[in-house]
């Protein structure tokens, strides 16, 4: 058990690495993920690939062999589901050339251990690192296969109606084992015995699923909004801390308290991202106050003020805690609801409005006041699949609603 144990630890601390670089990726782009996997590169060359792990009853498996071709599958699924495509591509085609750049280095140090001018205060034999740097070109052509490859089957299972740590686990679990025999057949079965074919398949499997199950884990705590935990080491560290303290301030509104339009415009595509990989729908409400401006006119506009006030709590007080609150501006509202149809979303309006129909405006020196609002719902894949076309669904829709009469919600 301790083998097994040390190899879920190694890959756990560089699995976690990875998710701390793909966090940062709204501050410092892609940088940090791409020293990150090219680390684990070199480590499983330069270091894991010579720590040899006995597995009782199994065989014997390299530590880099078990754990950085996992990690680097499940930091790619990570990225695909956290940032989209384009990101995920700019991932994959870092590795390409450090592949490319590695082999190329390889046989160069060979070409250069072999001139006989060279002395060597340490034994190299370069027809072995000719070979390394053959089986380093191999192993990475198929990681570049197996990354696409698990994206690919990642997004069928999900709109298959898998669960994310289902779709996660089972396309790391088949691509890995995919590439094992493909590997093994590539450089010649006769260079591995079958119990350490079976060690390395086992061990894999293993690791996969635990990988697996950590970044589906990981995604759904990000999308609840909670940050990793080694991010506040990092924080401390770097300043970071005070940087995002001051990235919250920004995307909340100074008189409600709600997000604002800077919050839709960097997080919500993220959000919507994620549902559409999971063949889940987002509904987008949009939500004006009514009479607004005759309300400003007749009791002024620090009643006004406490009126936004009032419906901002009224619609924070009504949703999930995964649902999003926007003062989008002026008396203008937006709800984003991940996983919700416009139907569920309709129906959650009306009784929102209901709501605040009856709680009138109350407070010191202010005559209570019965606020209403009209409501324009749109929601992904039908109405458009980025909260723009969203926005502008719900915005004609709730006009729809404007003309009609006000005081309702108008949907599909």
């Amino acid at each position: 058990m301790v083998p097994i144990f040390l190899a879920l630890t190694f890959a756990l601390l560089s699995f976690g690495l990875c998710l701390v670089a793909l966090s940062l990726y709204d501050r410092h782009g892609l940088a940090p993920a791409m020293v990150c996997m090219a680390l684990l590169e070199g480590l499983k060359y330069f270091v894991a690939g010579h720590v040899v792990l006995t597995l009782p009853g199994l065989g014997t498996a390299e530590l880099g062999s078990l754990v950085s071709f996992v990690a680097l599958l499940a930091t790619v699924q990570m990225a695909y589901l956290r940032l989209g495509a384009g990101p995920t591509r700019q991932l994959l085609w870092g590795l390409v050339a450090l592949s490319v750049l590695t082999s190329w280095f390889m046989a160069l140090l060979a070409a250069l251990v072999a001139h006989p001018d060279v002395i060597l205060h340490a034994p190299l034999d370069p027809r072995s690192m000719v070979f390394s740097g053959a089986v380093l070109l191999v192993g990475n052509g198929l990681l570049v296969v197996g990354l696409i490859g698990v994206v690919v089957l990642l997004q069928v299972l999900l709109r298959r109606g898998f669960s994310l740590w289902g779709s996660v686990v089972v396309s790391l679990l088949l691509v890995n084992l995919v590439d094992t025999l493909a590997f093994q057949a590539l450089i010649g079965p006769q260079r591995l015995v079958w119990d350490d074919l079976r060690a390395v398949l086992i061990g894999k499997t293993v690791v996969a699923f635990f990988l697996g199950a950590v970044g589906a884990t990981w995604l759904r705590g990000w999308r609840r909004g909670v940050e990793p935990a080694a991010l506040d080491l990092l924080a401390v560290l770097s300043f970071q801390r005070r940087l995002q303290s001051l990235e919250r301030e920004l995307q909340r509104d100074a008189l409600t308290g709600l997000l604002n339009r800077r919050y839709l415009e960097r997080e919500v595509p993220a959000i919507l991202r994620l549902d559409e990989h999971q063949g889940r729908s987002t509904a987008l409400v949009l939500v004006d106050l009514d009479h607004f401006k005759a309300l400003n006119d007749s009791q002024g506009h620090w009643v006004g003020d406490l009126a936004l006030q009032h419906v901002g709590r009224v619609l924070q007080n009504g949703v999930r805690q995964l649902d999003s609150v926007i003062r989008y501006g002026g008396e203008e509202f937006v709800l984003v609801l991940p996983g919700t149809q416009a139907e569920e979303a309709r129906h959650l309006m009306e009784n929102l409005l209901q709501t605040l129909r009856q709680s009138p405006l109350q407070g010191e020196g202010v005559p209570p006041l019965t606020l209403d609002a009209t409501a324009g719902v749109a929601a992904t894949p039908k109405d458009g699949h980025t909260w723009p076309e969203l926005l502008r669904r719900a915005d004609a829709r709730l006009y729809e609603g404007k003309r009609a009469g006000r005081g309702r919600v108008v949907g599909a």
